[in-house]
Order: C-alpha cells, then structure tokens, then sequence
C-alpha cells in the first residue's frame, strides 16, 4: 500500500505540552519523533485514500493520536493554533464553503463560490484572521481565489486572468499581500 501526504501543517512547538515523545501515526504509517524545544509539530495532514477521495486528519488534544475528521478532504490550523480551516467534500445549497472550526470545535460554515468550482489549498496569515483559497475548475485548473475572513465570517472570490492553471495562492509573511506559485509535474 503506498501513501501519500498531500498537506503536512504545523504549529509552533510552544503552544503544545509534549517532552521527548514518539507519536506513532498509523494512518500516514510513520513514527514522529518529537523533542522539547523542537520549533514546529505536526499538528494535521492529508493523504490519498483513492483518485477522487482524501482523508483529512488532525491532531487530537491530548497530543497523541491523530483523528480523521470525517467529511472533509483538507485541513489547514491556523499558525499560531485557535482555529483550523476544512474544506468539505461537499456543501448545502448553489456554493461550496470552507468550515472554520475554533479552538472549542464550534464551526462556522462560510459560503465560497458557486459550483461547480471549488475553493483548495487554504493559507493562513500568520496572525491566523485571514485565510485564500485558490479556486478551481474542473478540480484542476486555477481560475482565481478566495479571501477568508475568519473573524467576520465573510468571503471575496476574485476570478483571475491568464494565470496558470497549476497555480495556487498564499499570504505574503506580512499578511498584506498574496503570492502565487506553480507545481507542475516533470513526468
């Protein structure tokens, strides 16, 4: 069986309370070894569970174990901890959302585009109040992106010309601009 990691996130080491462990992760069939005083930890990642399907899992609270959160095809917690943005494998009514979760579980479903396009690959700011999403035709293809606002719970989708369809967005560090990269496979 081979796995893979499409989305590894991780949150500073000083916002969790773990000396010198081992946390073993059967679902990603990997061991963390973990230290006090290491900067970042593994706190949600992705993998492939078939072509059209992935499971989403985050860290429980006590730190370890990994729970899949049943629905939702990516996770992304937020920098400094207190929030994680889920992208659902599917939404009620004409749009497709992201769900903000709190640091209590308590969702807020936010509305992103219509479909049949669909919102991926959520960014956090570092100050973790702001949140893009890249839009995607076809689940492939960029057509543009979306600004999360995660403390009002709104949302601006903003369609893009002749951008490249392998790109995706994310915050510049300071927060205040977004920056668009390409992966292209050299298969």
């Amino acid at each position: 069986m081979s796995l893979l990691l499409t989305t590894v996130a991780a949150t500073p080491a000083s916002a969790q309370q773990f000396i010198d462990s081992d946390v073993d992760v059967p679902e990603a069939d990997v061991v963390l070894h973990e230290q006090d005083g290491d900067p970042w930890r593994v706190t949600a990642f992705s993998k492939t569970v078939s072509e059209s399907r992935s499971a989403a899992y985050l860290r429980s609270p006590d730190g370890i174990s990994f729970v899949e959160k049943k629905g939702y095809s990516q996770l992304e917690p937020a920098p400094k901890g207190g929030r994680v943005a889920a992208i659902p494998y599917s939404s009620p009514g004409a749009y497709n959302s992201v769900v903000i979760f709190d640091s209590a579980g308590k969702a807020k479903r936010i509305r992103t585009v219509r479909k049949p396009l669909k919102a991926t690959v959520p960014e956090w700011t570092r100050d973790g109040r702001k949140l893009v999403l890249s839009i995607q035709k076809n689940g492939i293809n960029t057509t543009g992106f979306v600004i999360i606002d995660a403390v009002t719970g709104t949302s601006k989708a903003v369609a893009v010309r002749n951008i490249d369809p392998a790109s995706s967005f994310q915050w510049t560090p300071d927060g205040k601009y977004l920056a668009v990269g390409s992966v292209r496979s050299l298969v």
